[in-house]
């Protein structure tokens, strides 16, 4: 059965006492299906190396594509940066890309199709919480923190009821895959957002900060 943690959660100065976070078992594994050329991903989970400890280092993320990956990039808009992670080594002038966090969105450049699988957990422990994750006016490159099916984007991106964030953003989301549309799969609010996708949106007021769905 799940397991039920309760926290009290501080985002952005909101605080939201007692939100349940139901956990899918101690460790759950998650695939994401990958085609040749270029993905747009996130992650739902904290991963975990082959040992049982939290490692969310690129060599443990994509560990399970073997050789076929080929590059993963990741754009910080408040900085209006890019950060780059290859195997064999970053190269000279770039900006590394050290760690693949739960909730932020990936490209990730493959040279043939296969599958992503990550082992961990939704949230560390139950001292934590789910990671916050910052948008800036703009476009935010942003991933997918939930294991829910039918959380629609501007529900994901505003909040839900009770617990607005007051961000404001234009449609649609943008997601590319290579093997699903080569100009990308536009997503709008009547759509529901995919766990393990990554998306590109464009923010029409200040910085504000998206709060991870885990219901």
């Amino acid at each position: 059965a799940p397991d039920i943690v309760t926290v009290t959660a501080d985002v952005g100065g909101h605080w939201f006492p007692s939100v349940q976070i139901v956990q899918m078992g101690p460790v759950t594994e998650f695939s994401i299906p990958m085609s040749q050329g270029r993905n747009d991903i996130s992650i739902p989970l904290w991963a975990k190396d082959p040992y049982g400890n939290y490692n969310n280092t690129c060599e443990n993320v994509f560990a399970s594509l073997g050789t076929t990956v080929q590059s993963v990039y990741h754009y910080d808009a408040a900085e209006e940066e890019w950060s780059v992670w290859m195997p064999g080594g970053t190269p000279p002038g770039e900006e590394p890309l050290t760690e693949i966090i739960p909730g932020e969105g990936y490209q990730v450049y493959t040279s043939t199709s296969g599958t992503l699988t990550i082992s961990g957990t939704f949230i560390k422990d139950e001292e934590s919480v789910p990671a916050t994750h910052k948008v800036v006016k703009g476009w935010n490159m942003i991933g997918f923190h939930s294991l829910n099916e039918h959380i629609t984007p501007r529900t994901y991106i505003e909040g839900p009821a009770g617990r607005k964030t007051g961000i404001l953003y234009q449609e649609p989301l943008w997601s590319y895959h290579a093997g699903y549309r080569s100009t990308g799969a536009a997503v709008y609010d009547e759509k529901y957002m995919k766990p393990g996708w990554g998306y590109w949106v464009y923010i029409t007021d200040d910085a504000g900060v998206i709060i991870p769905q885990w219901e």
